[in-house]
């Protein structure tokens, strides 16, 4: 497949804009969290003061997918292990492999930190998403997330 010129890259706050309005066509479809400019870059701003990885898709110059790989210590691993937050693309780019340009970087970037394994949360009725994680190897996890707001 010939791809038009495209480049995974660290994100940087320049991106935030950009991200921003990705999280926002994400969000449309989780009942549990408002699309909220103003809430999302105060998020990304702490991602990036964090040990976060940010990377971001561009496809001829434009920013349209972004993912982030986040850390937490595992007392069971005994080690750090990954969190995907957010994997996103611009609705117009899914189903033409460019969620695997992106997800490779970052599995890569995981390899690099030597984590055991990465996990994320994905909303059930995201049937494509399921699909595209299963062939990309990730499988249903035993323990089933929970949420408590306060």
């Amino acid at each position: 497949m010939n791809r038009p010129t495209h480049v995974v890259r660290h994100a940087t706050t320049a991106d935030i804009p950009a991200v921003v309005g990705l999280l926002a066509q994400l969000l449309k479809s989780d009942p549990e969290i408002t699309a909220d400019a103003a809430t999302q870059t105060e998020g990304l701003q702490a991602l990036f003061a964090s040990d976060a990885v940010l990377f971001v898709l561009e496809v001829e110059m434009v920013v349209v997918g972004f993912v982030n790989l986040q850390s937490i210590i595992s007392t069971g691993f005994g080690r750090r292990r990954g969190v995907i937050q957010d994997l996103v693309l611009d609705a117009a780019f899914t189903g033409q492999e460019w969620g695997e340009v992106l997800l490779e970087a970052l599995l890569a970037e995981a390899e690099k930190r030597d984590f055991p394994n990465i996990t994320l949360s994905i909303n059930a009725s995201n049937a494509g998403a399921l699909r595209f994680l299963g062939r990309k190897g990730f499988c249903a996890s035993s323990q089933i997330p929970m949420v408590y707001d306060i």
